[in-house]
């Protein structure tokens, strides 16, 4: 036998959820920030529940030693490696040493929904803790919806309510229509200001008549 279908076991699988999730850690990198500054990039599995195989990518851990983010740097490092099983005493050199410590080391990491630059929203990890014994915990908090889908949702709704008042209310031109004569082409264009809107009305009348 070569292997064994498994439903669990298939690419395209992806996080629909926020939530706290048991995951092992397929990928950690050394590099630098845009900034430049040192970190560390993780890539994360999903290891159980509904969502088991789902990748959660992108997660970076950035070492700032200046003097007023020397402590914070170290909490930071050291929250992710106690989470994931690593006993206190340890000594760290480098960063390169907490990349190859940290792979395939398990964990688990809450998740929320971020809106990037773009506009999108996409899941980011906001905290780490041991693995939870009860499983992932999805929270049923799915992707909101993003700005510009809001803007062009806005957009059709006001473009679909304008259609509406145009088939509800014909009856002004097609009345006039019956005795228009072609003796002019101004008719009833909108090019007026609010305050001489009573004024159009009337040479709006006026010139679908004579049209």
């Amino acid at each position: 036998m070569l292997f064994t279908t498994d439903e669990n076991n298939v690419f395209g699988k992806s996080l629909k959820e926020a939530g706290t999730y048991n995951v092992r850690v397929t990928n950690a990198e050394a590099k630098n920030s845009k900034s430049g500054n040192p970190m560390v990039e993780f890539n994360y599995e999903v290891l159980d529940g509904q969502y088991a195989g789902a990748p959660i990518r992108y997660d970076y851990a950035v070492w700032n030693d200046d003097e007023d983010h020397f402590d914070l740097s170290v909490r930071r490092f050291n929250t992710i490696m106690i989470a994931s099983g690593i006993p206190s005493g340890k000594a760290v050199d480098n960063l390169p040493q907490v990349a190859s410590v940290m792979k395939n080391r398990k964990l688990a990491v809450t998740v929320d929904w971020e809106q990037s630059q773009n506009g999108n929203w996409y899941l980011r990890v906001k905290g780490y803790h041991k693995l939870l014994q009860e499983g992932s915990q999805p929270n049923g908090k799915t992707r909101p919806e993003s700005g510009q889908n809001s803007r062009q949702s806005n957009f059709d709704g006001n473009r679909g309510q304008a259609l509406l008042d145009i088939v509800n209310k014909p009856h002004r031109l097609k009345t006039t229509a019956l005795t228009a004569k072609p003796t002019s082409t101004r008719l009833c264009l909108p090019m007026v200001s609010h305050n001489d809107h009573s004024n159009h009305n009337n040479q709006m009348q006026m010139n679908c008549r004579f049209n």
